[in-house]
């Protein structure tokens, strides 16, 4: 799938597709994609908390399917 960086607001890559044109396959990888590199160790930075990550994809406006994001939320609420 090479829609799980492209964004709603059109800044993702590789095509710099936008909007409906992301298949919902894409839309939700994209957001499991970015909470688990900002949450798992990368030789380049440490992880961050489950929080921190989330505060950040939500501040990111206009990227994430905010329903998509909701649910994503919800979900990570009954992980034990």
């Amino acid at each position: 799938m090479l829609q799980h960086h492209e964004k709603l607001s059109g800044r993702g890559y590789p095509f710099g597709i936008k909007g409906k044109d992301i298949k919902p396959f894409g839309r939700i990888t994209s957001i499991a994609d970015c909470y688990d590199s900002l949450t798992t160790r990368r030789p380049y930075n440490p992880p961050l908390t489950p929080y921190f990550a989330l505060s950040i994809i939500v501040k990111s406006k206009g990227d994430y399917d905010p329903e998509l994001l909701k649910a994503f939320v919800k979900m990570l609420g009954k992980v034990k």
